[in-house]
């Protein structure tokens, strides 16, 4: 969810070898904060510490891999993010 709502296309999907995953780009983001908004695991941080280097020589950072035929994974993962937005949408 998190690389479907980026604005900036920091975070991203990314398909390889079969399997899914999210790719980081650090020179792209801006610290919204959408991200952590609507990580249904809470698995993004952010940090007030910055590694310069990756800003400068920007490298897409490859995270979460699974397989992609993992099909009962992504049915309860649809399940918790419908319930997370919900959760959201009443605050």
């Amino acid at each position: 969810m998190c690389g479907f709502f980026c604005p900036t296309g920091a975070l991203s999907m990314v398909v390889q070898d079969g399997q899914l995953g999210v790719s980081f780009r650090l020179a792209e983001c801006t610290n919204c904060g959408l991200c952590r908004e609507v990580c249904y695991r809470d698995a993004v941080v952010s940090t007030s510490i910055v590694n310069l280097d990756r800003i400068i020589d920007p490298v897409d950072e490859l995270l979460c891999l699974r397989q992609q035929d993992d099909t009962a994974w992504r049915q309860a993962s649809q399940e918790r993010i419908y319930q997370h937005i919900a959760e959201t949408l009443n605050r």
